[in-house]
């Protein structure tokens, strides 16, 4: 009997851990106190970043400006899809933004955003491995 109430409580913890995992995006915006952004507002965004560090001028911030909408409406529609070809498709999305804003950006300006895309993706790297390595059990302390 002791053998069946320890698996019906590793059973419920498994089903809870599963559903808690399932939930844990909207649980973390609630906590943050943040609601997901429209599409139009991470391309406003995404736009008045690129406007301050690449310092763009008002005919190149309004280009941007919708070159940013229609990247990011085309990672939304990707998003809503369920295909296992996802991620090559975002890929050419990326790659089309990046050859659409190659067009408006001067070649110094283009340079710069390459490179603070790049140091974004590597902050976003390390906080994930910090992430992983913060969630592993770590050595038992030493008496």
């Amino acid at each position: 009997m002791r053998i069946v109430n320890v698996f019906a409580a590793a059973l419920l913890i498994g089903m809870g851990t599963g559903t808690l995992a399932q939930d844990s995006a909207p649980a973390m915006q609630k906590h943050r106190g943040q609601k997901q952004a429209s599409p139009e507002e991470r391309a406003q965004r995404m736009t008045e970043r690129m406007t301050t560090e690449l310092q763009l001028d008002d005919a190149q911030r309004t280009q941007v400006l919708a070159i940013n909408q229609q990247h990011v409406q085309a990672l939304e529609m990707l998003r809503a899809q369920r295909s296992d070809d996802k991620r090559d498709r975002a890929q050419v999305v990326v790659q089309q933004h990046e050859d659409a804003l190659k067009g408006v950006l001067t070649p110094e300006q283009f340079e710069r955003f390459k490179q603070l895309k790049a140091e974004r993706a590597e902050k976003h790297r390390s906080m994930k491995q910090h992430r992983a390595r913060s969630a592993e059990p770590g050595p038992e302390p030493k008496r």
